[in-house]
């Protein structure tokens, strides 16, 4: 790693990142409290040193062992008693409540099962028809985190790191499955257990990269040359270079071109996990690898410049792309992060917000294409209504929401390994909304939801003026409950622009070895921190085509949507929503909508287009 020359070292603030680490959780707000689920499911393990130790800003949940149907709820402060549960252990502040109490948010709980489904009414339970124990032999790769029904031999451990959300700090968007330090066999391509993966080059498939790559001269291997894609986080990670080197083996990639920059000085980690902090870098680490990774994929000859914020305070991102700008690093930003509108103190005074708007409009004048993600948490981002997150807010950046990709394979197509990819064709692409995933919320597992909501900072840009977005309305915890409202013209900016395949069922394979808390090897990687990196590829591929800088292409996405929907260059995504089940969003639509934007890129069409 390089350190600016002349930089000064500012003292690290300790702040708290919306983190999901091998999430199988879903953050809700009450009261402008955030609570979130931490869980220590391992016999033994390192993932047990990551328990919080009682933080006044954390609220833990977890189930009552040997009652039918109680909520259980963290108090910050409390002590940590160790509660025993088959051949494992929950750990976390706790105090009972009765079963059958209504409580801000909870987990249904039966005995000899866990779920992780998480209710604002815990009267009654509302136990989805089997839980995570009947996992336990249905074949899922070696070691996959899942596993927590605690039969004997099963693998390892679930753990959640959230921190509350809070103003200041960028959150990642990010969800990660981990599947054990090396691949198993599956006769089924696609299939990581009871999970959908996918390898790049079904990825690449998929959305017809492919496509691309023939019209350029050398092909897939020099996709992206001569061109440099900027990936901003924060606080870096050790094992980038090395991680990314298994990985291009592992999936017999050519070799990365990365250089680390640390405009402040590269921060030295702690990893172990063992406190609020060192979970936040954690989670930082893995988004490294989601971006590195995956962009690199897309387009291998494109140099990555990982510009690495000393922190995750928002001031600290602003140092990050200030020096990215003035350094002219590269024509195509990613960032895979971003802060819930209602965090904002003192809104739009701030000087950090207000400083970074104005980096955003000189690198938009400067012919900088950057893409930024809408958010894991749905339409409201964890706020108490509707909320935009920024910088996916801010009209320079392309938005990027979420889907949920299903790919088509070949009759017969048969593989040993799923490192080993299949031949594989799109399919179709649902709203990425882990309510509305029947195998997924009917076992309790709620990853995550995309974001995107009207800005109540940024006014509607002339882009906008003829999209319309549908609100969308659940009253209860099932699909029933849900009512589409009628479409309106938003007066804010709308926080997705275009959409990718997001879902954790369905994510993307990839390599890890940071944090000796997690486990090193490959993990499902999810969220709509897979767009971002992934569509800054397609830009850095559409420059090189080109021969030139397409920068802050969007308007002319919107001005020309109907002819690209015709020519085949987008796939309209019409199902779903992304508001929780009880929660407001809105509905996906033809054409334009609130929660996958444009749709999903046929990139062979899209860049030829662009070109």
């Amino acid at each position: 790693m390089t350190n600016a020359p002349g930089a000064s070292v500012p003292p690290l603030r300790t702040c708290r990142s919306l983190l999901l680490v091998l999430v199988v959780a879903v953050a809700l707000v009450a009261s402008g409290v955030t609570y979130v689920l931490v869980l220590d499911v391992s016999p033994s393990g390192p993932a047990s040193s990551g328990a919080d130790k009682g933080s006044p800003s954390r609220i833990d949940i977890l189930p009552s062992p040997g009652t039918s149907s109680a909520c259980i709820v963290g108090t910050p402060g409390s002590p940590r008693p160790t509660l025993p549960l088959d051949n494992g252990t929950f750990q976390a502040n706790t105090y009972s409540v009765p079963s059958g109490t209504k409580c801000n948010v909870g987990m249904c709980y039966n005995p000899g099962q866990v779920t992780g489904f998480i209710s604002q009414n815990c009267s009654p339970c509302p136990m989805p028809s089997r839980g995570l124990a009947s996992y336990v032999g249905i074949g899922i790769v070696a070691a996959l985190m899942l596993n927590v029904g605690f039969v004997s031999g099963a693998a390892g451990a679930t753990m959640i790191a959230v921190g509350t959300v809070g103003n200041g700090i960028m959150h990642t968007d990010l969800e990660s499955v981990y599947l054990g330090p090396s691949l198993g066999t599956s006769s089924t391509p696609g299939s990581c257990g009871v999970l959908q993966c996918y390898t790049p080059q079904e990825v690449q498939q998929g959305y017809d990269f492919t496509g691309a790559y023939s019209a350029i001269k050398g092909g897939y291997a020099n996709a992206g040359a001569g061109q440099t894609i900027v990936i901003f986080d924060s606080f870096g990670d050790p094992s980038v270079a090395s991680d990314l080197a298994t990985f291009d083996a592992a999936f017999g990639l050519p070799s990365a071109h990365l250089n680390v920059i640390c405009p402040v000085v590269c921060p030295t980690l702690d990893l172990t996990g063992d406190s609020n902090l060192s979970l936040d870098e954690i989670g930082w680490t893995q988004e490294i690898t989601l971006d590195t990774q995956y962009s690199h994929a897309m387009a291998p000859a494109a140099t990555i410049d990982l510009v690495v914020a000393h922190s995750d305070n928002d001031s600290d991102m602003v140092v990050a792309e200030q020096y990215a700008l003035a350094h002219h690093l590269g024509s195509v930003w990613s960032q895979s992060f971003g802060t819930p509108e209602c965090t904002f103190t003192p809104g739009a005074s701030s000087p950090w917000f207000q400083q970074n708007n104005r980096i955003y409009l000189e690198a938009a004048s400067q012919g900088i294409t950057m893409f930024a993600s809408a958010g894991d948490l749905g339409a409201t981002l964890g706020c108490p209504s509707n909320s935009a997150g920024y910088p996916a807010d801010n009209p320079t950046n392309i938005a990027v929401g979420g889907t949920y990709l299903d790919l088509n394979f070949a009759a017969g197509a048969n593989v040993s390994s799923p490192l080993q990819s299949a031949n594989a064709t799109y399919g179709h692409e649902t709203t990425w909304n882990d309510f509305e995933n029947a195998t997924l919320a009917g076992d309790g597992l709620i990853f995550g939801v995309t974001g995107g909501a009207p800005s109540q900072y940024f006014a509607s840009p002339y882009y906008q003026s003829f999209s319309k977005v549908t609100p969308y309305t659940c009253s209860g915890p099932t699909p029933s409950t849900c009512v589409a409202g009628k479409a309106y013209h938003a007066s804010g900016r709308v926080s997705t622009d275009v959409a990718y395949d997001a879902g954790v069922d369905g994510g993307v394979l990839g390599y890890y070895s940071a944090s000796p808390a997690l486990g090193a090897g490959f993990y499902i990687f999810g969220g709509t921190s897979a767009g971002s990196p992934q569509w800054a590829a397609i830009a850095a591929i559409g420059d090189q085509v080109s021969h030139s800088h397409l920068g802050d292409f969007v308007s002319t996405l919107y001005f020309f949507g109907l002819l690209l929907y015709l020519g085949g260059a987008f796939h309209d995504v019409t199902v779903g929503s992304n508001a929780f089940e009880p929660g407001t969003g809105f509905a996906a639509t033809t054409g334009y909508d609130a929660a996958t934007g444009l749709g999903t890129p046929n990139v062979g069409v899209l860049v030829h287009w662009l070109a």
